[in-house]
C-alpha cells in the first residue's frame, strides 16, 4: 500500500501464526479427549455402580420372599476398570 508521501507498505505476514493455532487447537483438542475420557470414565463406573445395586437389591428381595421366581438370584456381576 502507498502512502501520500509515496511510501511503500508492505504488511508481510509469516507462517508461525498458523502453527501456533494449529499447536493450540492441537493442545485444546488433547485436552478436551482428557476430559471426554474421564468424564465416561466416571460414567461407566457409576453405571456399574447401579447395576450392582439393582443386583442386591434384587436379591435381597428374593431372600425375603418379594420376588416369586423359580429361578436362583443372579450372580453379582464383575465389574473390571
Amino acid at each position: 500500500m502507498q502512502d501520500e508521501d509515496g511510501y511503500v507498505t508492505l504488511n508481510i505476514k509469516g507462517r508461525k501464526p498458523a502453527l501456533t493455532s494449529a499447536a493450540t487447537e492441537r493442545n485444546y483438542l488433547q485436552v478436551e479427549n482428557k476430559n471426554f475420557s474421564g468424564t465416561l470414565h466416571r460414567l461407566a463406573q457409576q453405571f456399574c455402580q447401579y447395576l450392582i445395586k439393582q443386583s442386591e437389591q434384587k436379591s435381597g428381595a428374593s431372600k425375603y420372599g418379594f420376588v416369586t421366581s423359580s429361578s436362583p438370584p443372579a450372580p453379582r456381576p464383575r465389574v473390571f476398570l
